[in-house]
């Protein structure tokens, strides 16, 4: 139990509520790195709400002031405990936490900012009580390593944001910048900021603590960090919300050293779409039909270098078998190893979903993938599912060579 007394009483007065499932403390205080300016975050769990008439009983007495039922973000009572120390009381339905721990660790699903918080919470939280042990049961279920694929999620989704995209937030300042609206400015470079520091803690699978001592967080535990970012960092933060264009430029040279970090681990590889033009321009530049990409059943993946789609890769999924298709480089950026990374990056797409064995075909490329470990195998052997598809029956020339390779030591007899 944290030892302070006057702590230890409303958590005694508040377990006693038949509703309360759990107490716990979060914050600084709970990871022993608070200073003289740090409050409680105890945040109180419980099966159903908690009526107000019985949260004020609960604290009767052990506050010099609070200020109950403030709901600006949670239901809260925000006050002054006794001894001096501020208290923030924050109440949460268990089921609840459960849902967004699923939805965040399970279904990796990335937010616009902030995306693990709610996870670093939990993991961090110290129990102070906990009435049928199910708030450290859900501790033990959710300590376990950063998922893959919620990192690069996190990545994609909010580099996106940053700059490139219609609604990215660089667009958004440049015009804010034209129009000399400087409430808008400030209120997008802290967007902006939201998005760039979750990219950074999911790149080093940090969980994200929220938005306190970022900073010192991040040099004492980061070991993965853009050049010369917090230097970049305070020349953004002292410009003034004017219509210079030098923190255009300044958000551009952040954007740039963060890019260039993604492209040395392996994080430039996102997600696309079959309607995006961009993608059909390469396809067709590179003497690959795109007639096909509507369909259901087909994921495609662009390699970027800052916001230029430099590759493509396709595939397509019948339960455990595989169709790689539409690799894709721009000649420029050949012979840079940008097409072996896609690749991989592909097999363990499907080897994740659950493909055993991918196929492919080609005119020019048999030699690039015997390489990567596919072998030449016969039309007759090809799967039904396979030989129906479009690019076996229809797109490629019947002079196209047939490709097949087994994903993670799975076998012909499996």
């Amino acid at each position: 139990m944290f030892q302070d007394e006057q702590l230890q009483t409303i958590v005694q007065h508040l377990s006693e509520l038949a509703e309360v499932e759990a107490i716990v403390l979060a914050g600084s205080s709970a990871t022993h790195t608070s200073d003289n300016h740090s409050d409680y975050d105890v945040y109180v769990y419980s099966s159903a709400p908690l009526e107000l008439t019985q949260r004020k009983q609960a604290l009767a007495g052990l506050y010099s002031y609070m200020e109950f039922n403030n709901q600006y973000w949670e239901t809260e009572d925000d006050g002054v405990l006794l001894n001096g120390k501020e208290i923030e009381l924050i109440y949460r339905s268990f089921d609840w936490l459960e849902n967004r721990l699923k939805h965040t660790v399970i279904e990796y699903q990335a937010e616009t900012g902030y995306s693990t918080c709610f996870w670093a919470n939990v993991i961090h939280s110290e129990v102070l009580f906990d009435r049928h042990q199910q708030f450290r049961k859900l501790q033990q279920r959710y300590n376990v390593e950063y998922p893959v694929q919620l990192q690069r999620n996190i990545i994609n989704k909010n580099r996106d944001l940053l700059r490139g995209k219609m609604p990215s937030y660089f667009g958004q300042i440049k015009k804010a910048l034209l129009r000399d609206d400087l409430i808008s400015v400030n209120h997008r470079i802290a967007a902006f900021l939201a998005s760039y520091f979750d990219i950074i803690f999911a790149l080093n699978k940090i969980k994200h603590p929220g938005e306190k001592k970022i900073l010192a967080i991040l040099n004492q535990q980061a070991p993965l960090l853009p050049q010369e970012m917090e230097q970049q960092l305070n020349q953004i933060l002292s410009f003034p919300a004017s219509g210079s264009g030098a923190l255009l430029t300044a958000l551009n040279q952040l954007i740039e050293t963060l890019d260039r970090l993604l492209i040395q681990t392996g994080f430039n590889i996102r997600e696309l779409t079959s309607d995006d033009a961009v993608v059909h321009q390469l396809l067709q530049a590179s003497g690959l039909n795109s007639s096909d990409l509507q369909q259901p059943n087909l994921s495609l993946w662009g390699y970027f270098t800052g916001e230029q789609l430099t590759g493509i890769i396709g595939l397509e999924r019948y339960g455990h078998i595989g169709l790689l298709r539409s690799l894709a480089v721009q000649p420029s950026e050949r012979q840079q190893g940008i097409g072996q990374k896609l690749v991989a990056y592909l097999e363990q797409q499907a080897s994740d979903s659950g493909i055993h064995q991918l196929y492919l075909l080609t005119q020019t490329a048999d030699t690039f993938f015997i390489q990567q470990g596919y072998q030449l195998v016969a039309r007759k052997e090809t799967p039904d599912v396979i030989q129906q598809t479009s690019q076996f029956s229809a797109l490629c020339p019947a002079s196209s060579r047939l490709l097949s390779k087994w994903l993670n030591g799975s076998m012909r007899d499996d």
